[in-house]
């Protein structure tokens, strides 16, 4: 019987608003550029193996404002190339705009879901690859309270997929992993890692970029979806 559920964070809860590549592209736009939103679309998709390879490698992005800086403008960097941008100033005005709270909200299901789970007596928690401040985040999101506990890779310095960060999340609810769920938007690193550690693992696939992805677990594309697949 699953008594606690945890939750990614970015594109799980909270978004970039209006969304990543609007935002995005309405920086390059801002510097000149001439960018839209399908052509962040198209250029994030060729860089997604990014977050992969250093989780293959070990490296821990968001234990420092360094690590966190140094990952994160290596990344824009890149994707300007990919978008033929020659304009080395837009990396560090990229990183502040997706750094400040008030580029993010939430989804539209997020809160109505949270509550009826918090009503229905489950207890709830977040196990998020994130820096520091997605806890002022959540507290500007005004989400914060909902939650018993909040493992953020940052303070933690261990990301997911190491188990030491679900271990850690489960310990702090007090409750055996096999009680214990978790709903994220990557499979490598939400749904899969979970399994891994004994969790429940649920995939969220807003976007429908795993609509062809075959899996033995769970997968939703709105957190509507969640209170059915939870009673199952």
């Amino acid at each position: 019987m699953i008594e606690a559920v945890f939750f990614d964070a970015g594109q799980t809860l909270l978004r970039a608003e209006p969304s990543y590549p609007e935002l995005a592209a309405q920086v390059y736009r801002s510097r000149g550029h001439h960018v839209d939103s399908d052509d962040i679309v198209r250029v994030s998709r060729e860089l997604g193996s990014h977050f992969r390879d250093a989780a293959d490698r070990g490296w821990v992005f968001s234990a420092t404002a360094e690590d966190s800086h140094r990952f994160w403008t290596a990344f824009y960097r890149d994707q300007m190339e990919r978008l033929g941008i020659d304009d080395p100033d837009s990396v560090e005005v990229l990183y502040e705009t997706f750094s400040d709270v008030r580029s993010y909200g939430l989804y539209d299901d997020v809160v109505e879901v949270l509550v009826h789970l918090r009503d229905e007596g489950f207890r709830l928690g977040i196990i998020s690859n994130f820096e520091a401040w997605l806890d002022p985040l959540l507290d500007h999101l005004g989400i914060k309270h909902i939650f018993e506990v909040v493992a953020i890779s940052g303070p933690l310095a261990v990301e997911k997929p190491d188990p030491k960060i679900f271990a850690w999340a489960v310990e702090q609810m007090g409750l055996p992993a096999e009680a214990s769920a978790h709903v994220g938007d990557q499979p490598f690193f939400d749904a899969e890692a979970a399994i891994a550690c004994g969790l429940h693992g649920i995939l969220l696939d807003r976007y429908g970029q795993w609509a062809d992805l075959e899996v033995t677990y769970p997968k939703i594309t709105t957190l509507r979806d969640l209170p059915s697949v939870l009673d199952r």
